[in-house]
């Protein structure tokens, strides 16, 4: 039981994308992030092994509609509810998938995770 209370709570969080982030919107609907790398290893990584400075992360059509709904203001449980009504049985397993992808974002520093107001 503490299990699912410990779900529902991970559903009322809110995310946000972080403001440092730059993205573009295809024609096509697809966004594509891009991660600049700074620091000095990054340095010695362009300079040494020819690492671009800027990479480009291209998201599908799932990832792209969930980073479109991540605007601070709907939590997880929210966009997962658009997410099953946009793509239905596409999007399935679809908690399975939305955490995995959310876990990716916010393992890079593209989101960030808070409390919902409501709480």
């Amino acid at each position: 039981m503490k299990k699912r209370n410990v779900s529902r709570n991970l559903l009322d969080m809110v995310p946000n994308r972080k403001e440092k982030i730059v993205w573009i919107e295809q024609e096509d609907g697809n966004i594509v992030l891009e991660l600049e790398h700074r620091g000095f290893y990054a340095a010695i990584a362009q300079t040494c092994f020819h690492r671009p400075r800027v990479s480009k992360i291209h998201l599908d059509t799932l990832g792209s509609y969930i980073w479109k709904q991540i605007d601070g203001s709907r939590s997880l449980q929210e966009i997962a509810s658009c997410i099953k009504e946009r793509f239905g049985k596409q999007a399935e397993p679809l908690y399975d998938r939305f955490i995995a992808f959310l876990q990716i974002l916010l393992r890079h520093g593209f989101v960030k995770l808070e409390r919902s107001e409501i709480l």
